[in-house]
Parts: structure tokens; sequence; C-alpha cells
């Protein structure tokens, strides 16, 4: 349990293996006896309505959250866009607040930024940033969550086309560059480096060099 935290008041249900339309029942009943409670469900991609591009199976999984009580659902992105919702529009389409969560690794701790990207009859929130601490040893759990700052976090705290402009000059300055290389030296966590390289428009991909990934900025050469 983190450090300040004694009792989380979370209950727990564990339905692996199971559709959300299988748990709902259950859920409901404990919606009526908690009147006050957030239902979260970890995790979209795992309500088995359906194809989750497809938006009958979109419009089915809000039709069934909004039949539990108020809802918190975590979904995933698509490997190529980072920004985005994996599946149906019909996602985005149906919730009230939509917030996009990044993460920047730094040792022992996890520097996270929740900025809202949706919002419905209510004005935006500035975005939040979180330190997640663990302990020392891999099988280490969570030891403290503490608010920090987004100068904290330089790399999360771009924008889109900021992250963009750092990754091209990075690369123009070195002439070509690794993921790893472009994350250490602009902040950006790998991941959102790994999507943005993924733009043949913009970079080349040389070919590996041992275990590395060279990247460099298009031009003539390469076109």
């Amino acid at each position: 349990m983190p450090d300040g935290i004694t009792d989380s008041h979370v209950d727990y249900l564990h339905a692996r293996g199971h559709s959300l339309k299988a748990v709902a029942p259950k859920i409901r009943e404990y919606a009526k006896e908690n009147p006050g409670c957030v239902v979260l469900l970890d995790s979209i991609t795992r309500v088995g309505l359906g194809k989750m591009v497809e938006d009958t199976t979109a419009n089915a999984f809000i039709d069934e959250m909004n039949s539990l009580n108020s809802w918190i659902a975590l979904a995933h992105t698509p490997k190529a866009d980072s920004t985005t919702q994996y599946g149906s529009m019909g996602y985005e389409a149906g919730e009230d607040i939509g917030i996009h969560l990044q993460g920047e690794q730094r040792g022992n701790s996890l520097g996270i930024k929740l900025e809202m990207v949706k919002v419905n009859d209510i004005k935006k929130a500035p975005a939040e940033y979180l330190t997640l601490g663990f302990g020392p040893n891999e099988n280490d759990g969570l030891v403290s969550i503490q608010r920090a700052s987004h100068g904290e976090y330089p790399g999360l705290a771009l924008t889109g086309r900021d992250k963009l402009e750092h990754i091209k000059d990075l690369c123009l300055k070195r002439g070509k560059a690794s993921v790893s290389q472009i994350s250490d030296d602009t902040g950006i966590p790998r991941t959102t480096v790994g999507d943005y390289v993924k733009d043949e428009g913009i970079f080349y991909k040389h070919p590996k060099d041992g275990k590395e990934v060279f990247y460099s900025v298009k031009t003539s050469q390469y076109s």
C-alpha cells in the first residue's frame, strides 16, 4: 500500500476470462447496494462484446457501462498512434470526459501525465503530473504517490508538434540516432519516440547496426 494510504476503500471483482456482459449483473447488484460507487473497468479490450473496430460493439459497450453506474474505463492506443484510442470512434463519442495518460520511466520512479482531451459541459482542467515510486527490488510494488510539476518531466510536457520537432532536431544534430538515444537526449518517452519515427514520410530507417536501429530525417539522399 502506498505511503499514507491505510485503506483504499476499493472493492475488486476478479473475473479473468469473463466478458463484461457476464459480470454486469453482479456489478449492477453491487451498485444498488452502494449508490455512490464508481465502476472502474480494466480494460475496454477485454469486454467481449465483438470486434473493437465496429460501431455496434462500441455502442453496446457504452450502453452496458451506462447501465451500471458512474464509470471509468481504461483503453489502449494503437501501436502506430499513442494519441488515440484503439477501435471505433464510438467509444470516444460515448464518453463524457476523455483523459490521455502518458508515462516516463526514471529508475524506480514513473512520471505520469493526465491530460483532459475531451469534456462535455465542463471546463478542461490543467494537466496533472504525478510521480509513482516503486521499491528498489524487482518484485517490489508501489510504495509512494506524489504530485509533480511539468518541469520535472519535460518530455511529457511537450505538445505533439513540439515532440516531433525535438526528435527531428536531435536526428539532424547527430546525423542519425536510435530510439534510446533520442529518448535520453530529449526526455521524450521511448514508446512515444518509437511512434514518431515510424512515419516514413519524415524519417529514414537505417539497416540494423548490431542491436540498434538508427533513424535520420529524410533528405533527397534517402527519398
